[in-house]
């Protein structure tokens, strides 16, 4: 979910006043905290001999045409 529309429940819900600017300087700050615990992760995971991944698709909605159609996540 966009950070924006996040903000906007927050301030809805809850109301706390948080902006989009905010959020993705938090966002920002934790992905910098868990970079150690990401590269730990890929160690573990190429220390497998095969490795298993969920290649389901999502459905989500092409902006231009406004229906919704199935794409792969990366794709």
């Amino acid at each position: 979910m966009p950070l924006y529309r996040q903000a906007k429940i927050y301030k809805n819900r809850f109301g706390v006043a948080f902006n989009d600017t905010t959020l993705s300087n938090w966002m920002i700050k934790a992905s910098e905290k868990l970079k150690h615990f990401k590269e730990k992760l890929k160690e573990r995971l190429l220390e497998n001999e095969y490795i298993q991944a969920d290649e389901t698709t999502l459905q989500v909605v092409n902006a231009h045409k406004g229906k919704a159609t199935k794409n792969p996540i990366y794709g």
